[in-house]
């Protein structure tokens, strides 16, 4: 079973921003209530076994608890692996914005920025690999979900850079499509480097995905 795959630390959320790199992925969870045990022990599952083969029976196996105590808390398995995928999300949108420090200056925000992000989505390839490729299997409310998590994404990048030019006015002003289209690029780029055959290394994902963030803020109009 894998331990560290999922640590839901309660104290991670008084780590230093600098530090996001040393936390292990998906969200915060307390062991102690049932249904966060739920959700930790189907991430385990995802990561000993692949969603593909993680069932309920592996899941409530895990938790320690019984079919009931899953069913009182969930629909199905497809309905515990989305708010899995939510609270994945509320972690990472975390992590970044409190790496995106308005202290430092702007090209230091976004270094602090993208190096969160991808150590959070290189921490578990398993984990990552279920939220961005295998999710779309959940059907309808499978697609639904990765627009929403793409939209809060795109939605907290517009409001970084906002909060940026205010203090930056030389930067580029972006739109909502413009930080949509950056938040599908660097998706693009984590989802090559989690190809089995790799084209593209996480290093280079993060260098690519750095320069375009820079390129879209600087670029002359």
């Amino acid at each position: 079973m894998v331990h560290t795959c999922t640590i839901f630390v309660k104290q991670m959320s008084s780590a230093p921003s600098h530090t996001a790199q040393q936390i292990p992925s998906v969200g915060l969870l307390d062991q102690e209530v049932a249904r966060d045990r739920l959700l930790l022990a189907m991430a385990e599952s995802i990561v000993d076994r692949g969603l593909d083969q993680t069932t309920v029976a592996d899941i409530v196996r895990i938790a320690r608890v019984s079919r009931r105590t899953f069913y009182e808390e969930f629909s199905d398995r497809s309905d515990c692996f989305l708010e899995l995928c939510d609270r994945s999300t509320l972690t990472a949108r975390d992590l970044i914005e409190r790496a995106a420090d308005p202290a430092l200056p702007w090209r230091e925000q976004a270094v602090h920025a993208i190096d969160a992000y991808f150590a959070f989505m290189s921490a578990e390839p398993a984990l990552t690999r279920s939220f961005l490729f295998e999710i779309f299997g959940m059907g309808e409310a499978g697609g639904r979900k990765f627009r929403e998590i793409q939209h809060r994404f795109s939605e907290q990048l517009l409001a970084i850079a906002r909060r940026i030019r205010a203090d930056e006015p030389e930067i580029n002003e972006l739109s909502y499509a413009m930080t949509s289209a950056v938040v599908s690029g660097i998706c693009e780029l984590v989802m090559l480097s989690l190809e089995d055959d790799q084209r593209v290394s996480t290093e280079e994902a993060r260098d690519a995905a750095l320069q375009l963030v820079f390129d879209v803020l600087t670029a002359p109009r």
